[in-house]
């Protein structure tokens, strides 16, 4: 079967011009005036029918300008690609809205501009009508939509009919929590239908729901593709360090480095931990261990009972304000739960080098049966909201444990147990 998505070395360059009159200049007489300016370049991704592919980066990595070629709105300069199939594209919002023809004329454009018979469109207005839930504003100009509202037309338009190709370029972002719950229920009904999805998003968690494999462009080239959870786990990682070069002119040489010898072998057998050391050399030592509610080891725990997690943490070097804290993630790697002892407000000294710190978190365990990471990290320097001035050390899935039903346990659906307090009258 052939990809839905085929992207061979594409790549898009833009001419940077120093004058306006040097772009006139080079058209008259010829000759060089421009710097080359490369948004994305030697571009080679496969994805697959019915495949979902979540696009990472950061602002101006080259994310944007890959999905606009795409979808059609943006010549490469180099390299070629291949769609299969109807695409629906939701990029810059309302940019194909004409501000003065309303929200049903937009609407109708943009399906026959969609390749749709008018027959078809017809039937599928009152669907765009409802879905969107702008009411009476279907009727009235763009010109006077909000953003919110320009992203239900929009998303209620594009998803209309469904779409062998989806490609949504962080317009989620706009709409309200009932809106965007609304999308992504029809997003993940798409995906069951096996359309193929192309999503980009800032959020990680939406990321995780919607895709099972991502791909992180850095400065216009595509540095990793693979498992979801691995490359956001690996982008975090260079979050964290660009934000500690931007916020610390005086901070020490910082140093990602990624290590693939997971200790701990995921349920299915393969080595899954990721391990980050941001400010190489501050931490020579740190030990995790999982116990129960008699501080017993374990590698799987009944739902519902005592977990500690025990973090013991030696220092190379003198840190005047060290942190430690943990993470679960479930096997998307949407995160289930993390704090730190700074976020908890648990004073921490100084400590020294070839000083021992240990933080021992303990917590009833309300998750559903299944298979669990723990994340650790170790910092230096609380701020305010759970920024820290370094980030020493970060260990992804450090830990893995299993959650099941004890004997006595109760039935239950979702992913944390709130242990709710029923009363019940008979009146």
């Amino acid at each position: 079967m052939n990809p839905a998505i085929s992207i061979r070395n594409l790549g898009k360059e833009y001419k940077v011009y120093d004058r306006p009159r040097d772009r006139l200049m080079e058209w008259v007489r010829g000759g060089q005036r421009h710097r080359s300016l490369w948004a994305i370049r030697n571009a080679d991704v496969e994805i697959g029918c019915g495949e979902a592919v979540g696009i990472v980066g950061q602002n101006g990595a080259g994310k944007s300008t890959l999905l606009k070629m795409l979808a059609g709105t943006v010549l490469p300069t180099e390299g070629g690609f291949a769609v299969h199939g109807r695409v629906a594209a939701l990029l810059e919002l309302g940019i194909a809205f004409h501000p003065y023809f309303t929200g049903r004329q937009n609407a109708t454009m943009a399906c026959q501009l969609g390749g749709l018979p008018d027959a078809e469109i017809r039937r599928l207005l009152p669907e765009i009508q409802q879905f969107s839930e702008l009411g009476d504003h279907f009727e009235q100009p763009v010109r006077t939509y909000s953003s919110g509202m320009h992203l239900r037309l929009a998303f209620a338009t594009a998803t209309a009919s469904r779409p062998e190709v989806l490609i949504v370029d962080e317009a989620l972002s706009v709409g309200d929590a009932y809106f965007q719950y609304k999308c992504f229920q029809r997003i993940q009904s798409f995906r069951a239908d096996g359309t193929t999805l192309l999503f980009v998003s800032h959020d990680p968690n939406a990321v995780l729901t919607l895709c099972d494999r991502a791909v992180l462009i850095e400065g216009g080239r595509l540095v990793m593709d693979d498992e979801a959870r691995l490359v956001l786990e690996y982008y975090q990682g260079l979050t964290l360090r660009n934000i500690e070069h931007q916020e610390s002119a005086n901070a020490p040489s910082l140093e990602l480095e990624r290590v693939a010898d997971a200790p701990n072998p995921s349920p299915d057998g393969k080595a899954r931990s990721e391990r980050y050391v941001l400010d190489a050399g501050a931490v020579e030592k740190v030990e995790v261990e999982l116990l129960d509610a008699e501080s017993q080891r374990v590698g799987q725990i009944v739902g519902g009972s005592l977990l500690q997690v025990r973090i013991r943490v030696r220092f190379a070097r003198d840190v005047p304000d060290p942190h430690i804290g943990f993470g679960i993630k479930n096997q998307r790697g949407l995160t289930l739960f993390e704090t730190n002892t700074y976020c908890s407000g648990v004073a921490t000294r100084p400590v020294v080098r070839g000083g021992q710190l240990t933080a021992t978190f303990s917590m009833p365990c309300p998750l559903q049966a299944g298979d669990y990471f723990v994340n650790v990290g170790v910092a230096n320097g609380g701020r305010s909201s759970g920024f820290f001035e370094s980030s020493l050390f970060l260990d992804q899935a450090s830990q893995i444990f299993t959650v099941i039903h004890g004997e006595r346990s109760r039935s239950w659906g979702g992913v944390v147990d709130l242990d709710p307090r029923i009363e019940v009258a008979h009146d």
